[in-house]
């Protein structure tokens, strides 16, 4: 398996802690992203009222994608590195999480190269 992919098994583990602290997450929008490098997870995070990172988001929401960076970015090498984006329906169904274009920016300024992402219907990644 490539050094930038993740197991099924991986996957399946993000989704259920994602659906695990679905009941704590107060955003309309129930994003979470869990970054891996080297096929290990470094860190998470969730859409929540913040400051993004100067430069890239939105003015009053820190992304998903941005505050799993943060929690990740010590524990990252200049290797390249993935992210997982999952979004869940108040029910805990998969929806639609693929990155807004200032995330997108974020992230390939930051050195991810690879996006898993959340669809009504599985998931989908994209190469940045």
């Amino acid at each position: 398996m490539s050094a930038l992919k993740i197991s099924k098994r991986q996957l399946q583990d993000c989704v259920k802690d994602a659906r695990i602290r679905l009941p704590q997450h107060n955003s309309e929008y129930k994003h979470f992203s869990y970054v891996f490098q080297a096929r290990r997870l470094l860190g998470w995070g969730r859409n929540k009222e913040a400051a993004p990172f100067p430069g890239f988001g939105y003015t009053r929401t820190l992304h998903a994608e941005n505050e799993a960076w943060r929690r990740s970015r010590h524990a990252l090498t200049p290797q390249p590195w993935l992210i997982l984006n999952i979004r869940l329906g108040t029910s805990g169904a998969l929806r639609m999480s693929m990155p807004c274009d200032c995330c997108q920016a974020f992230l390939e300024a930051m050195g991810c190269r690879l996006v898993y992402y959340s669809t009504d219907h599985g998931f989908r990644e994209m190469k940045i």
